[in-house]
């Protein structure tokens, strides 16, 4: 009679997981600071992707945008709803033909020391060649009541107007630099 863990190895696929998160890449800003963050030459290989960010600009305020570049293109159409502790309802914003696509505010340089912004973007069927691509994206920051108003979160989204698949990503602060400590991973989700 076999043992049960011999039994439980002769299952096929358990080592080799069909859904899930798989790490592509992640970088992290060292001393100085950085101009821009790239993931080029991403795998064909998965359904979505996922990038994880926590960032702050060298930039002398309390928040700025990320922006993002897909394959290099110039024309994103895309959507933000803002909250920022202070304006009830929150802000709602369209905007058509945009060089850059938006990942909403991270924390700036006037924020309390050691204060980052946090973001998560999905970027869904990127390697679909019949369609356009979406993105969503949460994020959010808090500059601890140092200016008002404190706090910034919100939901973006929007379009990449080409049918190619997409294998490079570009984020730039929107003024200044990436600071030390500023951290983006990158994920390929299964499914």
């Amino acid at each position: 009679m076999p043992l049960p863990g011999i039994l439980a190895s002769q299952i096929t696929g358990h080592l080799n997981p069909t859904t899930g998160f798989c790490s592509i890449a992640t970088a992290t800003v060292g001393s100085g600071g950085q101009p821009s963050i790239t993931f080029s030459s991403i795998p064909q290989i998965y359904k979505h992707l996922q990038v994880r960010v926590m960032s702050r600009s060298t930039n002398a305020s309390y928040y700025s945008q990320i922006f993002f570049k897909i394959n290099g293109a110039t024309s994103y159409y895309r959507h933000l709803i803002l909250a920022d502790g202070v304006n009830n309802p929150p802000g709602a914003y369209g905007y058509t033909a945009q060089p850059n696509a938006s990942l909403g505010y991270l924390a700036g340089n006037n924020v309390i020391t050691n204060s980052f912004g946090v973001a998560i973007l999905d970027i869904l069927d990127y390697t679909n060649t019949n369609k356009y691509k979406t993105y969503k994206g949460l994020f959010g920051l808090n500059n601890n009541s140092q200016a008002s108003p404190d706090t910034y979160m919100g939901v973006v989204s929007g379009t990449y107007s080409g049918l190619d698949g997409i294998n490079s990503l570009v984020f730039t602060p929107e003024s200044g630099s990436f600071a030390q400590y500023t951290s983006f991973a990158l994920y390929g989700i299964q499914g």
